[in-house]
């Protein structure tokens, strides 16, 4: 705090008690607002003595914008504006809790703190933590937590979020036959933007985790840059924001990314009119874990033996995903249709030809979605697009295809499921019993 700061510094408390009774002002009577961290504003308004028009609504909302901004507050008859030390920072918030149970979004710019607010809430909850996480580096999660597709392997992601949409869809089915506890496991994306970009169809997947998962005790948390619709990879299904918790995070002070800082919490979409924060609450300064994370390339794996020691064992297409041929099969077709090459634009051909699309196209291909998009557009270009030949779910036109595509373009079941017409879970299923009845 340097000489000029410290001459405004009219308050110093330990609790935020304390500076009511300094301030002289019956406790029944005072708000207090703003960030209490080190070195920054702390505002103490009597609500009582407002100007006439000047809401303690609208005053609290002046006082938030003002945080951690080094400037002298002039609204209304303020009683005391100072600096709070350290040592009130835990008495002045309480901390962000772990909402288990629920699914949430964490949202604000870049470098506002994302990751450390992942990190708490995940201390908090219990059973498998997964983490989607291209950009990993040791020390980021505890030693626990499962990481996918660091050093930017999105096609192990890629084929994670597959599995886990086939585990939510087997424990549905395990529910229908009476099942109702089952093994928690929370799914978090670090850098949403970046995974949507990369892993085609990835928005779609996780937003299908996200609103079917919590009745099977599979949960989500969520990174997007903004919460508009299109951002969220919800359009058309804009209410389904009233089922997140939602975590706004305010961009951090250069110099200060160690620091514990604030956000708010909005139960529901935070862009519903009327829809105020359900308060603010203390982020605790980022942690650096010893160790590594667990490096998993085979979830399905990991998640037969966790659904083994559970529930007695999974039948189903999630245990049949992933493990040996499958995954060597998924290396090979990534190394055998890179872009560009003739393969890969034959594959499309292929496709357009009977009637998928751009967007059914690229999610097949397997590199970028901007790419791959390229590639279906030169294809249809090519040989034309008739919807009508699509084959339909479940008959033999269907059964023929994914035999040629599995056996004969080496295309790996995830993504022919992705390719099919229907839900990726229903068509998995199918996908699994052609290739099984047929051999």
């Amino acid at each position: 705090m340097n000489q000029v700061q410290a001459g405004m510094a009219t308050v110093i408390c330990e609790r935020i008690e304390k500076a009511v009774r300094q301030v002289g002002v019956p406790e029944n009577q005072v708000l207090f607002y703003g960030m209490p961290y080190p070195g920054r504003l702390v505002c103490v308004f009597n609500p009582n003595i407002l100007p006439q028009g000047i809401s303690p609504a609208l005053a609290r909302r002046f006082a938030d914008a003002l945080e951690g901004r080094r400037v002298r507050v002039t609204l209304g008859r303020i009683l005391q504006v100072g600096y709070v030390p350290s040592g009130a920072v835990r008495a002045a918030r309480q901390e962000l809790p772990g909402y288990r149970g629920m699914q949430i979004v964490v949202y604000g710019p870049t470098g506002s703190g994302k990751s450390s607010a992942i990190q708490h809430i995940l201390r908090q909850r219990d059973g498998m933590q997964i983490v989607f996480d291209a950009h990993y580096a040791p020390g980021n999660w505890h030693p626990n937590t499962i990481v996918i597709g660091a050093g930017r392997n999105w096609a192990a992601i890629d084929q994670a979020l597959d599995v886990l949409v086939l585990e939510m869809a087997e424990r549905y089915r395990q529910k229908a036959r009476g099942m109702m506890v089952f093994p928690p496991i929370t799914v978090a994306v670090d850098e949403m933007s970046a995974l949507t970009s990369n892993v085609g169809d990835a928005g779609k997947r996780l937003i299908t985790l996200a609103q079917e998962g919590r009745k099977v005790n599979i949960n989500t948390i969520l990174t997007p840059h903004s919460t508009e619709v299109v951002q969220m990879g919800f359009e058309g299904a804009g209410d389904a924001r009233e089922n997140f918790v939602f975590i706004e995070l305010d961009a951090v002070i250069p110099g200060r990314e160690q620091q514990p800082r604030t956000c708010k919490v909005y139960i529901g979409n935070p862009r519903r009119r009327g829809n105020e924060a359900s308060g603010r609450f203390l982020i605790p300064a980022p942690v650096v874990y010893q160790g590594t994370a667990r490096m998993v390339s085979d979830l399905a794996a990991v998640l037969q033996g966790m659904s083994e020691g559970a529930s007695g064992g999974v039948s189903g297409p999630m245990s049949q995903m992933g493990h040996g041929a499958d995954t060597d099969k998924t290396a090979e077709f990534d190394a055998a249709y890179r872009p560009g090459s003739p393969d890969a634009q034959a594959l499309a051909e292929f496709l357009a030809s009977h009637g998928y699309g751009v967007r059914k196209i690229s999610m097949v291909l397997p590199y970028r979605a901007e790419l791959a998009r390229q590639t279906a557009a030169d294809a249809i270009r090519v040989t034309g697009m008739d919807a009508t030949l699509r084959p339909a779910p479940g008959s033999q036109a269907e059964r023929a295809l994914v035999h040629e595509l599995s056996d004969l373009w080496g295309v790996p079941a995830n993504r022919i499921a992705r390719l099919l017409d229907g839900q990726d879970h229903q068509n998995m299923s199918r996908v699994q019993t052609h290739l099984g009845g047929g051999r």
